[in-house]
């Protein structure tokens, strides 16, 4: 069974262990509660206030930069334990759960928090992001501005 057995269909399964580790080795990620709230920022990130990420760039945008990049389908780890592997498009903000969306390798990953944070962690996706909202460092790293 590959790393990502547990995500053969579109079926909830219980917690992912797999690709958690995945994440804490790739990323840093070892569990939910992290930065802003502690530890240090993890290199290749950046993180914005959610409600003005969703309103100077968007989850339309964040969609179809992700699928510009060859992604049609993501893993969610959540705090819930139930983790999934979704397509593109349910790609969602905060809805009360938190939720870490993640490619195959774990290369990257878009962390939407309760602190009302979407933090963005890789180089992939950071990258990307970047090239594709000209005034992003206007809004990011809100909390160590104040």
């Amino acid at each position: 069974m590959s790393i990502f057995g547990l995500f053969a269909d579109d079926k909830k399964y219980s917690k992912n262990v797999q690709g958690r580790e995945m994440l804490r080795n790739n990323l840093g990620f070892e569990h939910f509660y992290w930065y802003p709230l502690h530890d240090p920022k993890p290199l290749n990130s950046e993180y914005f206030e959610e409600d003005v990420f969703l309103e100077k760039f968007g989850i339309e945008k964040l969609v179809a930069l992700i699928t510009q990049l060859g992604f049609d389908r993501l893993n969610v780890i959540t705090e819930t334990e139930e983790d999934e592997k979704i397509n593109i498009n349910e790609l969602e903000e905060y809805s009360g759960i938190e939720k870490i969306y993640f490619d195959e390798k774990g290369e990257w990953a878009i962390y939407f928090s309760h602190e009302n944070t979407v933090m963005f962690i890789g180089p992939i996706i950071t990258d990307s992001l970047k090239a594709n909202w000209s005034n992003w460092k206007d809004f990011s790293d809100p909390w160590e501005s104040s």
